[in-house]
This record gives C-alpha cells, structure tokens and sequence, in this order.
C-alpha cells in the first residue's frame, strides 16, 4: 500500500493496494482476510465510523482504508492487536503521504531518513517504540488502539471501539470455550486450495497442541505439516514437537535451529522488520519463515497471542459489554518498562505479532491466528479472572481435551531461544558492545534475563539500532517536513492529532 493524500482538495491517490474495492460513494482498500465479499458491504459504510465493529468483517489482523468519496476524508482502521502490514505517515506541504513500508516513502522528497535518537532510551529498554513514533525522524506509525482519519482539516485519530457482545453469554463456559476455540481454529485454517496440506508452528507449549488437536477433529485425513525452531543451546522444543507430531496420524514435523550462523543475517532480520520491533524470539522467527520458504509453504497456521487473550491484565480497566479503552495511552504514557506481566496488550501488538506477521511476509507466507478472531476476545474477557495472568483456565481445558500422552509432554517455556544460541563459546557480548555506535557505559542491563542473557540482549539491540541505522538513514541532513496545522522548526514538529 502507498497513497498520498492532499490536504487542499482531499483528493486521494492510492497505489500498490493488496485489495481494492469502490462504488459510486465510497473506496475500500485493506489488507486482511475478509470473512465475506466486502463488495457486499460498501453500501452500509454510510455513518460514524467510530461507533463500527470492523474486527466481525475479519479473520486475525487487518488494515482497512475506507475513503468517503463525497466527505473527502479517509478513514484508516485495523484490528485490535494490529495489523497485518505497518501504516506509516509523514507529510510534506499540503500532502500527506503514507505506506505500508520505509521504503516506499523514499521517494517523496528525495531527502535521507535521519534516525530518531531521542526515542532510542525506549526502544532499548523495550524493542519497540509504544504509540505514533517511528526509529525515523518525523516518520509516524498508526497507535495501536486508534483509528486515523485525515481531512483538508488535516490529521486527527480517535479511540478505536471495542465490543464484548458474548461476554455475558449464558451458555456454560466450558461449552462456550469448546465452540469458540474449535470454530475459530476451522475459521482459520487456508482453503483456497483444498488440496493442499495444512501448515502449521507446532512447540511443546498449550497453543498449537490446541490448534492440532482441532485440525485434526476438523479435518481427520488432512495431512497437516508442522514446523518447530530449537536453540543449538538453551531452550529446544523441537524435540518435544516431534515426540507429539509421531502421536497422531498424518502428521510430520520438519525443524531447524537458531545458531551463530543465524546472527550473520542480522542486517537482513532488520531489513525484513523494517525496525518495528527487536525482541531475541526474532532470530526463531527469522529461521522459522526461511525455513517455510524452502519448504514451498505459503501459509503458516500459528498459536501467537494466545497468552495475551488469556491473560487478566489485556482487560484492565475494561467493563460492560461495551469496552472502554485502559488508560495506557495506546503509548502508555505512564509507561516506560513493558512487560508480558503487567502489559500484555502492548507486547501482544508490538512485540508477538509484529515479528511474527511481519517476517513471514516477508518470505511470502501468509499468516492465520485462530487466536484473533474477534470471538476470542470475548471468550478471554469472560473468562480473564479464571485465567489470571497465567492463561490458568486455558491449560486446564487443554489438559482435559488433549489426549493423555500429549498433555503429560506439555511445557510452557515462551516459544523462544536463548540468545546464547547465538554466539561461539567464550563471546564477550559487553566488550563487543562497548564498540557499539550507541554504547553508553552508563546503561543499566534489563532485569528481565539473568546478568549474562541481559547483556547479550544489550548488544544485540545496539547491533539493530546500528544495522538499521546503515541500512535506512543517511548521515547527513534528514528529511525536512512542514506538518498540517503546524509552523515548527523541523525537526521537532509533529502531526497534529496523532
């Protein structure tokens, strides 16, 4: 996607859309999996959109441009969690230009991307930056939680709605989860070619076991090929996935593993996630899509946001059928360290499936996430003080569903590696790091690992910063941009309203 957008006659101009559709009143552009032919429903768009419940028009992640034709404004919206391709945004004069990709916005004004060092204290700390900042100077992303609308009054965003229609479901929890969980996994499974064997990310852990067993009530004879990436040291659960693939019948499992040899690929990890997002499961990520890729996979059924839907704290602050939004600012202005305990929303959209979505697009492989149909949402509002913050209540149920010998082989150890996979023996990570572009002696090492994961993950992400930086910024000026609405210095100006 890449489009620009003039402030003075509202005209809209839209190039490179993954789907387009249009009617005498209204243009639709998105990226997503539909749940019906959306032709059907360009004409009930007519009204707020703020008050529309877009996430029943989908399956999992979506991004969605509807352009109002007589009004002028376009409207940008997307899932819950995210979407499924980055919605970029700067604007120079009277145009606002936006992307699905850095590198489309190349082109505007010719001018060198400058890095954006004042967010980089946050974005060591966390792996990504929370609400509209980019790695890019004067560059803005869609907040999760908003939708964008711009206007020849220029740029606004406003809260994103959410609803919990089933929330107050009468019908037994039990029965309620079993359907829920069985219909969205046979939601989300590929059919464009029937023939074709289903592909899937099978671990050790609760939610692609869930995800398999239900494959395989759904469809018995469906050959269904699973994937799993272990560490050459620390956490493997590919030996675990193959143990459980031998149980059923019609299952095979292919693996591989993060190594030293993966660390050399640094450049393009960073090239492929564009920035969005450093956290050290991006190394399985990247060897997990490489390896769909020579398999001639072009979609992957993944377990991803499982823990975050059944977890507690993603419905903080929330009441009634109706959702009100937790006042984290999207940003989390009151936020500087995010975690999986206290924060799981913001690492469910900034962390798991941006690196999940964005890398196995990049190797051409298409996502599906029976964990984010909308109905989900409302099984893990209904069912969040069962599941605490340990996803309690969906384990019981997994252990009760699953075959015997399958759940006795179930582990939960977070779907990642030990960045020690990734260094030869005798590596000395702080040293490598004091050489770093961005070094500072005075950093304090996150407390999330033990003292020597903490400091490998300190230079990895000064080797990011550092690759992305060489890869998508220039040295000299950067990019001068005039915001809508706006007459300050560049540099330090900010489109109004995101």
């Amino acid at each position: 996607m890449r489009g620009i957008y003039n402030t003075k006659t509202g005209v809209l101009s839209v190039t490179e859309a993954e789907h387009s559709l249009e009617n005498d009143r209204f243009s639709l552009d998105y990226a997503g999996r539909p749940r019906f032919d959306l032709s059907d429903r360009l004409d009930e768009l007519a009204g707020d959109f703020s008050q529309r419940h877009f996430m029943k028009w989908f399956h999992g992640p979506y991004l969605l441009y509807i352009y109002d034709k007589r009004q002028k404004e376009l409207t940008v919206t997307q899932h819950f969690f995210g979407a499924p391709v980055p919605f970029y945004v700067a604007a120079c004069a009277d145009e606002i230009y936006f992307a699905d990709s850095l590198k489309k916005l190349y082109s505007p004004t010719g001018d060198v991307f400058s890095l954006n060092e004042a967010v980089l204290p946050v974005f060591l700390y966390n792996g990504f930056l929370p609400g509209k900042d980019t790695l890019i100077r004067d560059v803005y992303k869609l907040p999760i939680r908003r939708n964008l609308v711009m206007s020849r009054s220029g740029i606004r965003t406003a809260e994103m709605p959410v609803f919990f229609e089933g929330a107050d479901s009468r019908e037994p929890v039990d029965e309620h989860y079993e359907r829920v969980v069985k219909q969205a996994v046979f939601e989300n499974r590929p059919v464009k070619n029937p023939d074709d064997d289903y592909c899937m990310a099978l671990s050790g852990g609760y939610d692609s076991n869930c995800i398999l067993y239900y494959l395989k009530e759904i469809a018995p004879a469906k050959h269904i090929r699973g994937f799993s990436v272990g560490g050459a040291r620390g956490v493997d659960e590919t030996g675990t996935a193959r143990e459980i693939a031998g149980m059923y019948d019609g299952v095979s499992l292919t693996s591989a593993m993060v190594t030293p040899e993966t660390l050399r690929h640094m450049d393009e990890i960073v090239c492929r996630l564009e920035g969005n997002v450093y956290e050290r499961g991006i190394f399985l990520q990247y060897e997990l899509g490489k390896l769909l890729s020579e398999e001639g996979c072009s979609h992957l059924i993944c377990g991803e946001c499982a823990d975050q839907v059944f977890h507690q704290m993603t419905y903080a602050g929330w009441g009634g059928s109706v959702a009100g939004v937790p006042n984290r600012n999207g940003a989390a202005g009151d936020v500087f360290h995010y975690g999986y305990w206290d924060t799981p929303y913001e690492m469910a959209a900034y962390v798991v499936l941006k690196k999940n979505v964005l890398l196995l697009r990049s190797f051409g492989v298409d996502g599906y996430y029976p964990f984010l149909d909308y109905e989900m949402f409302d099984l893990g509002y209904r069912t969040r003080e069962m599941n605490q913050r340990t996803k309690g209540y969906h384990k019981e149920r997994c252990r009760q569903i699953l075959p015997g010998r399958v759940a006795e082989l179930l582990v939960k150890q977070g779907g990642t590696t030990d960045m020690s996979a990734l260094f030869e023996d005798g590596f000395d990570c702080m040293a490598a790091a004091a050489r770093c572009r961005y070094y500072s002696s005075s950093f304090s090492l996150t407390r999330k690992y033990e003292p020597e994961e903490a400091a490998r993950d300190y230079y990895l992400t000064l080797l990011y910063l550092e690759s992305f930086e060489n890869q998508f910024c220039g040295h000299g000026r950067g990019r001068t941009y005039v915001f809508i609405g706006d007459t300050k210095s560049a540099g330090t100006d900010e489109p109004e309203g995101i």
